[in-house]
């Protein structure tokens, strides 16, 4: 049985850090037009919310798995690889005959990244869950809705079982199939932009309240704003944690670990102000670094 199953997608990405000289345009980044443009630095991660949070998870001591999809590519093999590197368990990582890989090539300029991402639109089907205590559910392969479906029914016919749940932007372009996940949700992790975007409200103690009456009774409502702190709601009571200051190198990975971080201290029972404190510990040490998981800590 895992501690925690964390569901949805697989990448291997690629960090280019690019030259200082590279130039701004207002909010545009520019490059010129038809020439080699020479890269400082190239870094290769795992990527994808699921995997970059179960490798989280794992370093701190959870029992993880990963239910996701990847090719029988020479980057599906390289996904496998790393994932058991780091102990998360890939019993459940389907391999999709004769497709590719999903993929995303990052750039890195001044610590701020632009990504550009590949998502394979699979034909194979995920595997079956496994037993869990915690699933942690995040954004998808392209139209794979059967996935929060099966959720759902894994839910209803396994009532112990807890969610953590993190929609990504794909997700909330479909705020119905959001809403359906909403009541079964122990916790539920967005960014300022997606709280916005997801209640249609602009001030963050009245995202809390709404969100807070759409999940399960006394669960967490977590709101995270980049240097600016995370809010959260628990308990009819809302809670506020400062960023913790750091040398920003490269921000992809950020929501990740503050998840990974905030989840496996709700699994121990700690209380929220502690939650809050490993998740932004945890964030801060990942933008300190290259990618999406060397900066991760340990349980230690």
């Amino acid at each position: 049985m895992f501690d925690i199953l964390s569901v949805g997608d697989a990448t291997q990405d690629i960090f280019l850090t690019l030259e200082k000289d590279t130039g701004i345009i207002g909010d545009q980044l520019c490059v010129p037009y038809g020439s080699k443009v020479p890269v400082q630095k190239i870094d290769i991660s795992v990527g994808g919310n699921a995997a970059n949070t179960a490798i989280g998870l794992a370093r701190l001591g959870l029992k993880t798995g990963l239910l996701s999809i990847v090719g029988d590519d020479f980057r599906g093999n390289w996904i496998r690889q790393e994932l058991l590197d780091n102990s998360v368990d890939i019993s459940k990582l389907v391999i999709a005959k004769n497709e590719q890989s999903n993929q995303s090539v990052i750039l890195n300029y001044r610590g701020e990244r632009t990504i550009f991402t590949y998502h394979e639109p699979y034909e194979e089907n995920y595997a079956e869950f496994p037993e869990a205590s915690w699933i942690y559910l995040t954004s998808k392969s392209q139209n794979r809705e059967d996935l929060y479906a099966k959720t759902l029914l894994y839910k209803q016919n396994n009532s112990a079982v807890k969610i953590a749940f993190n929609p990504g932007r794909r997700e909330l372009e479909k705020p119905e199939e959001v809403g359906r996940i909403l009541p079964v949700t122990d916790i539920l992790f967005l960014n300022q932009e997606e709280g916005r975007e997801l209640t249609n409200k602009q001030e963050t103690n009245d995202i809390l309240s709404f969100l807070a009456s759409k999940i399960k009774p006394n669960g967490y409502v977590i709101i995270t704003d980049g240097v600016n702190g995370v809010n959260a709601a628990y308990r009819q009571k809302t809670y506020f944690q400062s960023a913790i200051p750091v040398k920003v190198v490269e921000k992809t990975g950020a929501g990740d670990s503050f998840a990974a971080g905030f989840t496996a201290a709700i699994f121990y029972k700690k209380d929220i102000e502690t939650a809050l404190l490993w998740g932004n510990k945890n964030s801060a040490s990942v933008i300190s670094c290259v990618g999406h998981y060397q900066g991760l800590l340990r349980f230690d």
